[in-house]
């Protein structure tokens, strides 16, 4: 999948998952200091994201505090 799509994809689960409203999410936003999203909502964002690009390895959470580490996680997984 091409990052761009990729990232679309992964607003609109963020979006749906959180409430938080599409425009708010760039890679540059960190998930808990400027999305207000909790450990729980992310860990539930990651699965979505894991279920819907079938990726066959798990995304750290532990590596994730922005919305362009998603992605660049995502990008190496799918590499």
């Amino acid at each position: 999948m091409v990052m761009k799509q990729t990232f679309e994809k992964i607003k609109e689960i963020i979006s749906e998952k959180t409430g938080v409203e599409k425009s708010e999410i760039k890679p540059e936003a960190f998930f808990m200091e400027d999305l207000n999203i909790d450990e729980m909502e992310l860990a539930e964002i990651i699965t979505e994201v894991e279920e819907i690009l079938n990726l066959e390895q798990d995304i750290d959470i532990k590596n994730i505090k922005s919305v362009g580490d998603l992605l660049h996680s995502i990008n190496e997984l799918t590499e």
